[in-house]
């Protein structure tokens, strides 16, 4: 995998980092949506803004939770409330569009005209009318549905990681007697997934295990998580909102997870993982990702018996690597 430094730099006009960019992008409690797109262009942000000193700025759909969560990272943000294209007016040289569906024809017609270097973001194989480049980290990237005038920077070597995930290993991974399994399900879950997921953990209890629960910043109501953590307080803690992910993957032994952003960060990381599809066009990911053997297990879509098989398989093989880790 290439180091976003690395390789950031291919994203602009003539290799050039500018001095200023704009990202329209959404985040939030909407489904199809949550705040996985604004994630990683945070962290494009985050870098443009440490190594080259450039001036960001992030165009969103005023949805609360999504704006709120922005500017607590940092960001400088501009609301929109409808579908006018008045920020085109802010000067720029480039824009990063990270739209589920794409950006629209008006969109781009305005960019065009007002000579902006475009990058697009995608994951879906979204057809693409036009842009400078396209980026799609998915393990399914498709260049057919590209422009053949873009620049296409395809597949995951191309994911738009933390620099910090290039210090983890391994052998830096904690190992602690009790087994750390962590249920992460995104910004929002509006699938439900982290409470079935516990629900159906509940009817056995797992000894030698600790579960971690992260919710997201789009999470509302935690009453029924709660309720079965409650039941649980030695083996089941909930976090919600951590500001940092990291330390979380560096000491779990097992993850369970969707199979949006966090799957292929945990990938990036080797941590043994099961993952669910919160969404349909997630299904096809998580098969891919399971037929090469880079998860320990897959649900194209929740079922309960599935899971718990799919999870003791997970479990006899992670605690088998832990047993041999600790004796050598």
């Amino acid at each position: 995998m290439k180091h976003l430094k690395e390789w950031i730099h291919l994203l602009f006009k003539n290799g050039k980092v500018p001095r200023k960019v704009l990202f329209r992008v959404d985040a939030g409690r909407i489904y199809g949506l949550s705040f996985g797109h604004f994630a990683r262009c945070h962290l494009l942000s985050k870098t443009l803004k440490k190594y080259w000193n450039t001036e960001t700025l992030f165009v969103m759909q005023n949805f609360p939770d999504g704006i709120r969560h922005a500017k607590a990272l940092g960001e400088r943000v501009l609301s929109i409330y409808d579908n006018s294209l008045d920020w085109m007016v802010y000067v720029s040289e480039s824009i990063v569009f990270d739209l589920p569906q794409g950006p629209s024809k008006e969109d781009l017609s305005l960019a065009k005209e007002k000579a902006l270097w475009v990058i697009i973001l995608d994951d879906l194989n979204c057809k693409v009318p036009w842009a400078h480049v396209v980026l799609n980290s998915n393990i399914l990237a498709m260049p057919s549905n590209y422009p053949n005038s873009s620049k296409l920077l395809l597949g995951p070597d191309y994911l738009i990681l933390d620099e910090r995930f290039e210090n983890v290993s391994n052998k830096t991974r904690k190992q602690n007697d009790l087994l750390n399994i962590i249920i992460t399900f995104g910004g929002s879950d509006l699938a439900g997934l982290t409470l079935n997921v516990l629900k159906a953990l509940a009817k056995k209890v797992y000894c030698g295990f600790v579960f971690n629960v992260i919710l997201g910043p789009g999470f509302k109501d935690n009453g029924e998580i709660d309720k079965v953590a409650g039941c649980f307080p030695d083996k089941i803690n909930v976090f919600r909102n951590p500001p940092d992910l990291l330390p979380f993957f560096v000491e779990c032994n097992l993850a369970i997870c969707a199979g949006g952003r966090t799957l292929y960060e945990l990938n990036a990381l080797k941590v043994p993982t099961i993952a669910i599809s919160s969404i349909e066009h997630e299904a096809l990911t998580i098969k891919v990702f399971k037929e090469k053997g880079m998860i320990l297990g897959g649900l194209n879509k929740w079922d309960e018996c599935d899971f718990l098989k799919q999870f003791e398989y997970a479990r006899s093989q992670v605690k088998f690597s832990h047993q041999r880790y600790s004796s050598d």
